[in-house]
């Protein structure tokens, strides 16, 4: 009997995919994702649910109004007689009256409360960064080797002239009772005399969307070596991303942007796993879709593994593509055995991981992928507000001739323009130029858009955050401020305690 997938039934009737799922949950039908089959009698019974239920909207609406038109001429009518509100006006205040004190008295008991709060509130320690033993000692006006002796029940062993982790500062606060304010040594970052928001606000503000948008999906191609990752993205370079250029030589900018149909997806150029590891350490991810790429004549290797749990852990959505599959030796039952053995069950085996068969060299199943991952993408809803203040991510840098430092990043909020302002860890600049993946100089770039960045004071680290600032003084003034706290948190180097120098801990 022939099967429907759900997303296919959900295109017919017009719906999204969740609101199908819910609806099928709801109804008893046993489905995982979208991707699940139903049976042609099952299927049908939803649409005649589906349709029933639209006619019953459809009269709800129609009878809607109906009411509404004899209620018109009959609200007149009343108000006529009642518009003398001479007795009205008296009853009105009496009524207020009893309901506006007992709001006064819990507005004036809440007054009550908060004043005992404000009374019991705690005390503030404001200290400047770097931070010693000894500094903190003083403004809790307690004796070093006191302190010291603290800090050897937490199992940390400090010097009197040490520095202290701003987060064990505030611990140690709070056991006597004081709350830790942390005074900036870079006034500007506080102080707004132009009007405009702080970095950090900004930061926040960019966050805080206004108009979201969809953005293209953004995609990593992992796997094992030459299982045709990079052969596979050639292919795909070739057909959708150089196709209609004059010239077109895609320039390596890290990442390339293939359009599929009236939409774009961005592939990000196999950073590898060691730098896919040192984004995800940082806290970024800039990937939204993982390609897993398996040799159908060879089948789940080492690497395989490692780039399944770098996506798992990035909590990232796998699709399998499985490659070479039109040589002489592929195995489809192969690879179907190593993925379930790694915890990805394939959705000819009733699971939730696409696999498609491909070939680099034939370009065969090419399409088939590029419409599941856009699939994916729909079903992630992937939005951005161009609006927002710039923020993106750093997936190569390095030092060109002739350019200078130079930073290929991957535009997660806002839009980047020329002559903006930016600050990226201890690096700022001014963005002097932009290109594409084609080398060619564009004004701007959007969400999901990968572009390289000219006009930074330095080499920026792969898995950085940029982001856009107010002015260039001010970008500059937050790179020395994290120059500077990079310094304390050198000078934070644990000593061991000699009888050489006791002494010395203990402040004697």
């Amino acid at each position: 009997m022939a099967k429907i997938r759900v997303y296919e039934l959900a295109r017919e009737l017009g719906l999204a995919n969740k609101e199908l799922l819910a609806l099928l949950e709801k109804e008893g039908f046993s489905v995982r994702s979208h991707s699940s089959t139903l049976e042609e009698e099952d299927a049908a019974l939803v649409r005649k649910q589906v349709l029933a239920e639209r006619k019953q909207e459809q009269e709800a609406a129609k009878a809607k109004p109906a009411p509404s038109a004899p209620a018109k001429p009959a609200e007149p009518a009343k108000e006529k007689p009642s518009a003398p509100a001479v007795t009205a006006k008296p009853e009105k205040p009496v009524a207020q009256a009893p309901d506006a004190e007992p709001a006064k008295d819990s507005q004036a008991g809440q007054g009550g409360e908060q004043a005992d709060e404000a009374e019991g509130e705690q005390k503030e320690l404001h200290l400047k960064a770097p931070i010693t033993v000894r500094d903190l000692a003083e403004a809790l006006q307690k004796k070093p080797n006191e302190l010291i002796g603290m800090l050897m029940t937490m199992n940390i062993f400090a010097a009197i002239n040490q520095v202290l982790d701003v987060e064990l500062v505030e611990k140690i606060c709070e056991k006597h009772g004081v709350k830790f304010v942390r005074e900036r040594r870079d006034k500007a970052r506080d102080r707004d005399n132009s009007g405009q928001q702080t970095f950090e606000n900004k930061a926040v503000s960019s966050n805080v969307s206004r108009r979201k948008v969809g953005r293209p999906p953004v995609v990593v191609f992992m796997g094992h070596v030459d299982h045709g990752k990079t052969s596979l993205q050639d292919y795909i370079r070739n057909t959708r991303v150089t196709a209609g250029e004059a010239g077109g030589i895609t320039q390596h900018i890290g990442a390339s942007v293939a359009k599929v149909g009236d939409q774009s997806i961005t592939f990000l150029d196999t950073p590898g796993h060691a730098a896919f590891t040192a984004m995800r350490a940082r806290g970024a991810n800039a990937t939204d879709v993982a390609v897993l790429v398996v040799a159908a004549t060879e089948g789940v290797m080492p690497q395989t593994i490692e780039a399944i749990n770098h996506a798992k852990a990035a909590n990232v959505p796998i699709i399998v593509a499985m490659n070479k599959m039109d040589l002489p030796g592929a195995d489809p039952e192969k690879v179907y055995i190593g993925l379930q053995q790694n915890g990805i069950t394939p959705e000819d085996w009733g699971g939730d991981t696409a696999v498609i068969p491909v070939s680099a060299v034939t370009g065969q199943g090419v399409e088939d992928l590029l419409e599941r991952i856009l699939l994916e993408a729909e079903m992630l809803e992937l939005k951005a507000d161009p609006d927002a203040n710039f923020e993106g991510l750093v997936i190569e840098a390095q030092m060109e001739t002739g350019m200078g430092p130079t930073a290929s990043v991957i535009v997660q909020n806002g839009t980047l323009r020329v002559g903006d302002s930016l600050i990226c860890g201890q690096c700022y600049g001014r963005v002097k130029a932009l290109l594409d993946t084609y080398g060619k100089r564009v004004s701007k770039a959007g969400p999901s858009t990968p572009v390289k960045i000219m006009g930074l004071s330095a080499v920026p680290e792969a898995g950085d955050i940029i982001r856009s600032c107010g002015s260039e003084k001010e970008a500059k003034e937050l790179a020395e401020a994290e120059i500077s706290r990079s310094r304390e948190g050198s000078l934070q180097v644990e000593r061991r305690i000699t009888f050489d120098n006791l002494n010395d801990w203990f402040g004697t």
